[in-house]
């Protein structure tokens, strides 16, 4: 899948509560979905970089946003929101092809003489309402499991940190 068509259905933000623009921005989705399910670790893998290299990129602005909403200092902001994130990102890219191996179970009395396993597969669309305390790891934290998974995202940050939040919808957009 092209980054072109990331980009045209992964949407960072949703309006105002707008039943008309959410319903838009779910079928928008449906397409990206269905062909995310088909996607291996690698391609999986790909998405979490690029999201992990935007992010790293971005950090002084991220400083700046975090200066502007919580008056935070940038040794608060690497060690409470951007190194979690980090940090879930390498945990997953390390564990990824683990997760979405088959895993062998033993059949019940009823299926016995057969064989059975369990495979994880993508669900769909993931809608992420991020709270306003730690904006940038409770909305990244969230979207680096659901793309490990193979879903893509509706991010809703919170509108009581604006500067945050458009620095969020920045990243999203630089990433995808």
């Amino acid at each position: 899948m092209n980054d072109g068509t990331i980009a045209r259905n992964v949407h960072p933000t949703v309006g105002e509560s707008d039943p008309i623009e959410i319903r838009r921005v779910f079928e928008a989705q449906l397409k990206t979905a269905l062909a995310w399910r088909l996607s291996d670790a690698s391609e999986r893998i790909a998405r979490l970089k690029k999201l992990r290299t935007v992010l790293l990129a971005n950090r002084e602005v991220i400083y700046q946003a975090f200066q502007s909403d919580y008056k935070k200092s940038e040794a608060e902001v690497d060690l409470n929101e951007v190194m979690p994130i980090l940090a879930e990102i390498r945990h997953a890219c390390g564990d990824l092809r683990k997760w979405m191996k088959p895993k062998r179970v033993w059949p019940t009395m009823l299926t016995a003489m057969t064989s059975a396993w369990v495979e994880t597969q993508p669900r769909g669309r993931s809608l992420i309402i991020a709270p306003w305390n730690y904006p940038l790891m409770l909305s990244l934290g969230p979207v680096v499991s659901a793309l490990a998974a193979g879903n893509p995202i509706i991010l809703k940050p919170s509108e009581m940190t604006p500067h945050v939040s458009a620095i969020l919808e920045s990243i999203i957009r630089q990433a995808f």
